[in-house]
């Protein structure tokens, strides 16, 4: 086995004796590549520069998504395989459809996309590598591009040195996050902070936390909304057996490159040395016409292998009499009660509390509860989770047990430390695990979360992975993770009482993180003192904005189940039939999602500014026109401004058929934000859950 290219030996003569063999083979290379029918006026460019170095460019219209942008890895000693290159052949375009199941916004995605495959012959060094490009219609358009590199040697990597080049337009405004609790360093790791807008011209030039450096999604809006593909957001898609990426602002401020995730953490090797063959992960652009495309969007999952494919016999999908079988039988979606968040302290209460608080989140038809760090200090701890299952099954509740990820890292003999605490865990009669603290996404990290899923999966459990990095698609290779955090949650309005989560976050991350997929915010917060500049209102809708098949409820239960709205809370499905993101939304100031669940719509209104506003129209063009509704308001009914709670009303209206909403009041008064909840069932029909 040789290593490529190693410490680079006489690179000058071989490049000579190289170039003078293909003299005829480095004339500048140009290719077209197109989407589908068509369906979507996007055009990719792949072309090797008069200079020999391999670029692309994406273009839309008259819109340059992409503007001519360098291509190719960073190998040891500073060799640059994407430049001083030739392209050897190109494949046929190929035609893919696929379609899948899948949780979340909708049950079934569709997938339609045009492949081309090129070689590429890197002139000093004589390597050869492939790179594939994918351009992607309707309804999750965009393109994609990824490194394999052939052979049985192995590879010495420093960087990734992809780039994502934009020509900014004076209304372009980026949507970010960036962490203000004094730990830059998991803005990267676990991918979190609070969104916020910036000029994109202003990223290059931050000098506080990680300078240059952002996590992904980094989404840029068109505040104009005048060119075809107002939003353009960057991801990471399909990472296994490779090494996670974040983006780096240009010092030119036009745009972007990639970077190993290892630069950002200070106890990984400075290079990468991986065995060939090898495939990297895709590099994303998605864009979308408008919100409700951006938010139906499932290119990232798309790019993920299914799950027959990377690992044959894993998930027993179920046989119907659709076109596509059902999810195994044991990945089911549901609300979790969460102890941890709703009490003082940072250990779960005793045996006979948690049991207590699973029997108050059972009469709220909860399905799952969730006990977090401090359960296997139970005297006899595994018999006594075993007897807790035992009992929260008679109740219709499944149990998630916690484990810190450093207890369950040591890949010896196939990570068999993982494997004989899942084994527990399955004796133990829970149905899932929640393992915490993963904090990156350098090589090993990523190789430690794909065993986690796969192990869990051959013993039938679920997990929803916390303290983790960005979603690449996991969900579909990997039907049982049921979710993960990567999001700036509610968890940080009880660990740090100085900072708590704006409502500008709360009505960004429909459109900025959702956009990778789900995600366990923990949700509701309906005590003054941990919910901040929201209202109770605002709290709840977000059950219905949120896109997380597993809701992990941060509120006590107790708490809940004394609020006069209860039903409602407890009517909130967590997967949906449909989803629509209605106008008059606008990334951080208001998010209005309409999501139906069998024949019941439920209207999820986020405000994400503390001033008392007046929306004056919310088309209702979706429903069904020959159809009755009855209607169901849960609505800030007033406001105050002492200790006291603001007043929440419920409406209940018996007959309803209408085509809009009009002059729906959201109150604010410059201190908090509000929102807004209706159910609208047909009638003689049961609200779905």
């Amino acid at each position: 086995m040789r290593t490529i290219p190693g410490i680079l030996i006489s690179v000058l003569s071989v490049a000579r004796i190289v170039r003078e063999g293909r003299a005829g083979n480095n004339a500048p290379f140009h290719d077209v590549i197109h989407p589908p029918k068509n369906n979507v006026e996007l055009t990719v460019t792949v072309f090797v520069d008069d200079g020999g170095t391999l670029r692309y460019k994406v273009d839309a219209q008259d819109q340059q998504i992409i503007s001519p942008s360098s291509l190719g890895l960073l190998l040891s000693g500073g060799v640059r395989i994407g430049s001083d290159v030739t392209i050897e052949k190109k494949t046929d375009h190929k035609d893919v459809k696929e379609s899948y199941r899948k949780m979340g916004t909708h049950p079934v995605a569709q997938s339609h996309y045009v492949e081309v495959t090129y070689t590429v012959f890197h002139i000093p060094t004589e390597f050869t590598y492939l790179v594939d490009f994918r351009v992607h219609d309707a309804p999750s358009p965009g393109i994609s591009f990824r490194y394999r590199m052939l052979g049985n040697e192995s590879l010495v990597i420093q960087d990734d040195m992809s780039e994502f080049r934009m020509d900014f337009a004076p209304t372009d405004r980026a949507w970010t996050y960036e962490r203000e609790d004094g730990r830059p360093m998991l803005e990267l790791k676990t991918d979190t902070g609070p969104f916020k807008k910036v000029r994109p011209s202003m990223l290059a030039l931050r000098q506080r936390g990680n300078k240059a450096r952002y996590g992904l999604p980094m989404v840029i809006e068109d505040s104009s909304w005048s060119v075809p593909y107002p939003y353009r957001a960057i991801h990471e898609a399909a990472l296994f057996d490779w090494e996670g990426f974040h983006i780096v602002a240009l010092p030119d401020a036009k745009g972007f490159r990639t970077e190993l995730a290892r630069v950002a953490h200070p106890g990984a090797p400075p290079l990468l040395k991986m065995s060939l063959p090898l495939t990297t992960s895709w590099r994303v652009v998605q864009i979308a016409r408008n919100l409700n495309q951006l938010v139906n969007s499932d290119l990232i999952s798309d790019l993920s292998p299914p799950p027959e494919v990377r690992n044959p016999g894993l998930f027993a999908f179920l046989k119907t009499s659709g076109e596509l079988p059902d999810l195994p039988g044991y990945i089911k979606p549901g609300r979790s009660a969460w102890s941890w968040w709703g009490k003082r302290g940072a250990k779960v209460l005793g045996p006979a509390g948690e049991i207590q608080y699973l029997e108050a989140a059972s009469k709220l038809g909860f399905e799952y509860t969730t006990i977090d760090d401090g359960w296997e200090k139970w005297p006899d701890a595994w018999e006594t989770v075993k007897n807790l299952t035992g009992y929260a099954k008679t109740k219709g509740v499944g149990v998630f047990l916690w484990k810190h990820r450093i207890q369950i890292d040591d890949p010896t003999d196939d990570y068999k430390q993982l494997q004989d605490f899942l084994d527990r865990v399955k004796q133990a009669g829970a149905v899932g695990i929640k393992v915490d603290f993963f904090e990156s996404e350098w090589y090993n990290g990523i190789r430690l979360q794909e065993a986690v899923n796969r192990e869990a999966a051959k013993r039938e459990l679920m997990t929803n992975l916390h303290g983790i990095q960005k979603p690449t698609g996991e969900s579909r290779t990997y039907p049982n993770e049921i979710t993960r955090e990567a999001i700036f949650g509610l968890e940080v309005n009880k660990l740090w009482p100085n900072i708590k989560l704006k409502p500008v976050h709360n009505a960004a991350l429909s459109f900025t993180r959702f956009s990778s997929g789900p995600g366990d915010y923990t949700p509701l917060a309906l005590r003054r003192e941990r919910r901040g500049k929201t209202t109770e209102v605002h709290q709840v809708a977000t059950l219905v904005t949120f896109t997380s098949p597993l809701q992990t409820i941060a509120e006590n239960i107790s708490v809940i189940r004394s609020k006069s709205y209860r039903d409602v809370i407890a009517a909130i499905p967590t997967t949906w039939d449909e989803t629509r993101a209605l106008p008059p939304s606008a990334i951080g100031s208001l998010t209005v999602l309409a999501r139906r669940k069998g024949d019941t719509w439920y209207i999820g209104i986020v405000s994400g500014v503390a001033q008392t506003r007046n929306i004056k129209s919310i088309p209702l063009d979706f429903l069904d026109s020959n159809k009755i509704y009855t209607g169901t308001f849960l609505y800030t009914h007033s406001m105050s401004d002492n200790e006291q709670d603001d007043k929440v009303a419920v409406k209940r209206v018996r007959r309803m058929k209408c085509t809009r909403l009009t002059n729906v009041r959201l109150w604010g008064e410059g201190i908090r934000a509000d929102g807004m909840v209706l159910i609208m069932k047909q009638m003689g029909k049961r609200a779905a859950v």
